[in-house]
């Protein structure tokens, strides 16, 4: 147990927070209802967000007194250079300045496995489709669309999103939940889900896999290579146990044809008990943690390195960061002034031809 006794509580504050995904509020409400920290718009310790947006808010807007700590939403590796403590996706033991925010915590705000991790009601497993690949981004790592591809050849994969679409649009009949509600409840109506990272980084574990079981289905799963740290190797099909892609295809095809297999798969549990105990370790880590930054910012210290070649790297960087954001200001802008020229060609056309009906008469 945390001994939650002579704490020194220092002030926080938060950058990069305002997201959809639930992670940044299950770890606010750590920092805060756990850790005992109080929020402050004048912080002594501030939390910053991976994006460089958020990186050059805390550079502007924060003093270097300030103790930083990194907290990585999405895929990315610690840097203890300008960070004093990193929260972080990696299995790493560099306890006192890092911790690990397990996965299921990131998602499901409790250390143990609730509702928010059991099947939804849906179609019974044996009327349910071949496959699901639900996807917008076109820019992820090109695995996951080579994957999609080769299986789709062998056996059509329907594929509901903006991206590769081939069953049409993702909107559920009465689904009030939006794109996340509707995506679960896509992947209900399939035996198995291509649940495929972005990247692939050793401890980088998202939604996706979760979504898919939360969905009855069969993940099929890749990007972090140590997965099976993270959850039962024998509720999913993890494709870094493969070493050829049409290894992995061919299994899953066989699979379909194998109802006692497929029972045998949907009857395990998501997680052994050794590792539910992690996710609640993950909690008193990440608690630990804020409760070391606060000690150090009451000392008035920082962990990470400071003088000439930091303080320099850091003058250097915040005007590239602040150039960075003008430059991706224009190109929104740009974008948006193209989207109404385009919305506005059908009409410019119409009234071209009015015009030459005009002359004519």
């Amino acid at each position: 147990m945390i001994d939650r006794s002579n704490i020194n509580q220092a002030t926080v504050g938060f950058v990069g927070f305002d997201r959809f995904d639930p992670s940044p509020h299950v770890l606010k409400n750590i920092v805060l209802n756990k850790a005992g920290l109080k929020e402050s718009s004048d912080p002594q310790i501030v939390v910053c967000a991976e994006d460089s947006d958020s990186i050059r808010v805390m550079l502007d807007e924060f003093p270097a007194s300030t103790v930083r700590i990194l907290f990585n939403c999405e895929m990315g590796a610690v840097d203890f250079n300008l960070f004093d403590y990193v929260i972080g996706w990696e299995n790493l033991q560099l306890s006192p300045r890092y911790a690990r925010m397990h996965p299921v915590l990131r998602i499901t705000g409790t250390p143990f496995l609730v509702p928010a991790l059991q099947s939804v009601e849906s179609v019974p497993f044996s009327s349910r489709g071949f496959c699901s690949f639900v996807y917008s981004n076109s820019r992820a790592h090109p695995m996951r669309d080579t994957f999609f591809k080769h299986l789709n050849e062998k056996k059509k994969v329907s594929s509901w999103g903006s991206h590769l679409n081939n069953s049409g649009t993702l909107s559920i009949p009465g689904s009030s939940g939006g794109y996340e509600d509707e995506k679960l409840h896509i992947e209900s109506n399939y035996k198995f889900s291509i649940a495929f990272e972005n990247g692939v980084y050793g401890g980088y574990t998202t939604e996706k896999l979760f979504s898919s079981v939360a969905a009855g289905a069969i993940p099929i799963y890749w990007g972090n290579p140590e997965i099976g740290l993270d959850v039962n190797l024998k509720r999913i099909i993890s494709v870094h146990e493969f070493n050829d892609l049409d290894v992995c295809i061919d299994e899953v095809l066989k699979l379909e044809n194998a109802p006692e297999r497929l029972a045998e798969i949907l009857s395990q549990p998501l997680m052994t008990r050794e590792q539910e105990n992690l996710v609640k370790k993950s909690e008193d880590d990440l608690v630990r943690l804020f409760r070391h930054a606060s000690k150090t910012a009451m000392e008035g210290r920082v962990m990470r390195p400071t003088g000439t070649t930091r303080t320099t790297v850091e003058i250097t960087l915040l005007p590239m960061l602040k150039r960075e954001k003008r430059i991706a200001r224009r190109k929104y802008l740009v974008s948006r002034f193209l989207q109404v020229i385009g919305a506005l060609e059908p009409v410019i056309k119409i009234m071209a031809k009015v015009r030459e009906l005009a002359r004519k008469a």
